[in-house]
């Protein structure tokens, strides 16, 4: 049996590598409502269900998910300008829009960005999932001895970007890389929460480490890849919606569902992307001076 879907949008940055080229590779992983395909040189290119957030690398599909689709972890993939097939299953690109991760400048002054950084901390404690960067719950042991190292790498990180450490902040984060459980561990969320806030054009928070492919090989290729998204002002929508209600001024409406929204993501994932943020946003504030 072969099943054609069709493409509802596209990441700018896939249209753009795709017209250069097909992109050949095979089936990573398939869940409910995510496909990705692993190429060649180790991109991975999602393929979500019309429910899933437009994000990096990501295209999405007028599917609701692909359980009844046949295609399996493995199977031969090619992604060209016109559409993709995977095994049996082909995605046809009939002019999807183009979805642009846009820039949030940070010109809010330190009061403003102290205040929305306190009502996000507020708001992670109401609708974040303890177990990762957030304390809570009763975990097993190994969890709570995770928990424990990535608070204090979230603590060394922290400091050392605040005295413009760079080799400081190279070895926490390097430390905090894979760090936890699933296929984006708490560490990498964190990571991609603080990396997003420091890539925005305004931030003072200039010594954010580049981590070297070599560490990046130490966790999931869907963490890597999400890793150097946010490095460079890149992430899903969901989160890049929330950022935009944080640091627009005159804005910070809706940011209760907006938290909520980016929480809902995996089990603590979401929760450990907001920690990231919320740690970003303090930074900014103080790298302004007292307030």
């Amino acid at each position: 049996m072969h099943a054609t879907a069709v493409a509802l949008s596209m990441d700018a940055v896939v249209a753009e590598r795709v017209r250069e080229g097909a992109l050949l590779g095979e089936v990573h992983s398939v869940f409910r409502r995510v496909l990705n395909v692993v190429t060649q040189q180790d991109q991975l290119v999602a393929f979500g269900a019309s429910t899933v957030d437009d994000a990096p690398w990501t295209i999405r599909v007028d599917v609701d998910g692909w359980c009844r689709h046949p295609v399996q972890a493995g199977a031969p993939a090619v992604v060209t300008a016109q559409g993709a097939t995977f095994g049996a299953t082909s995605v046809k690109f009939r002019n999807p829009s183009i979805w642009y991760a846009k820039e949030i400048p940070l010109t809010l002054d330190r009061a403003e960005l102290a205040a929305r950084a306190r009502l996000l901390d507020a708001l992670l404690t109401e609708h974040g999932v303890p177990g990762g960067m957030l304390e809570g719950g009763k975990p097993d042991p190994f969890r709570a001895a995770v928990g424990i190292r990535l608070r204090q790498g979230q603590t060394a990180l922290t400091q050392a970007l605040r005295r413009n450490d760079a080799e400081a902040a190279r070895k926490a984060a390097e430390g905090l890389v894979g760090l936890g459980p699933g296929l984006t561990p708490a560490g990498d969320d964190f990571l991609s929460g603080l990396a997003l806030v420091a890539a925005q054009p305004g931030s003072r928070t200039t010594g954010f480490p580049r981590l070297s492919e070599k560490v990046l090989a130490r966790t999931t290729l869907l963490s890597a890849t999400t890793l150097r998204e946010a490095r460079t002002g890149r992430a899903r929508e969901s989160l890049l919606d929330l950022l935009r209600r944080l640091l627009e001024p005159g804005s910070g409406t809706g940011l209760a569902g907006a938290v909520a929204r980016v929480a809902a993501i995996g089990h603590t994932s979401g929760t450990d992307l907001l920690s990231g943020v919320a740690a970003g946003l303090h930074l900014e504030s103080e790298m302004r001076g007292s307030v």
